[in-house]
């Protein structure tokens, strides 16, 4: 899973639990923080 969004984030997050990384990026969106590029795999 690689998801970056279209405008600059200052935020990335990586693991290899795809599960965790949905929580993160909606945990910090709820929070008022930009969206998060997220990583759990390298293709």
């Amino acid at each position: 899973m690689i998801s970056v969004p279209k405008t600059y984030t200052p935020i990335l997050a990586v693991d290899d639990d795809t599960g965790l990384l949905l929580s993160v990026k909606a945990t910090l969106l709820s929070a008022g923080l930009p969206e998060p590029a997220v990583v759990s795999s390298w293709y």
